[in-house]
């Protein structure tokens, strides 16, 4: 049986590496925009760049000692990564479908509390799970209508995300396999880097 103390290490390294894959992602298509001026990686860029950097801060806010202050932080990190998961489904909007029934609005109430600050980081993580299964819906549909083997893997990709937030919201954690829970969203971004880099070699113009 794991530690507390290995688990709480495992998870960290685990989440940095999924920011970093995240940041890879982002420049990949930050190189594939100053590349084509494509608007399509612009957003992916804009995407990813908030993802990881949301990811990055919600690593390390269980670090600090101060439950307020890391409370505070892991809200930001959630906002970012909301916003990342936002862009994402404008992208979506923009590339793989001309319409779109309805898009939520998220509203932040200012609070001090450890409570109330937890109520608002779990609201921005349900966001974002319902904000990733709306990407994976239109991204199995885009496959279903082209049969593209790079559709195919960001379809992979996208799954694997939101099965680690999807676990990590609904399945207890108290265990000590919360670290599962992000290693099985860190395959998630790794595997979305592959369709990425190869966009970025085989795709030189994109309107």
């Amino acid at each position: 049986m794991l530690g507390l103390s290995n688990v709480a290490s495992a998870s960290l390294i685990i989440q940095l590496a999924t920011a970093v894959a995240a940041g890879a992602t982002g420049a990949a298509a930050y190189k594939g925009y100053r590349a084509t001026g494509s608007p399509t990686f612009l957003r992916l860029f804009g995407s990813f760049l908030f993802l990881a950097l949301g990811l990055l801060i919600e690593a390390i806010s269980p670090t600090i000692s101060d439950t307020v202050l890391s409370a505070a932080l892991m809200i930001v990190g959630s906002a970012l990564e909301a916003a990342g998961y936002f862009l994402l489904a404008l992208s979506h909007f923009f590339t793989v479908r001309s319409d779109i029934s309805a898009l939520g609005t998220m509203l932040l109430v200012p609070a001090t509390s450890v409570s109330a600050l937890n109520s608002i980081n779990l609201m921005e993580r349900v966001i974002s799970l319902y904000l990733l299964l709306y990407i994976s819906a239109e991204t199995v549909i885009f496959l279903f209508q082209n049969r593209s083997a790079l559709t195919l893997v960001s379809v992979s990709g996208l799954l694997l995300i939101t099965m680690g937030v999807l676990l990590d919201l609904f399945v207890s954690s108290t265990a000590g396999f919360s670290f599962i829970f992000d290693a099985v969203r860190l395959a998630g971004f790794v595997v979305l880097l592959s369709p990425a880099t190869i966009l970025l070699r085989h795709r030189p113009g994109d309107s």
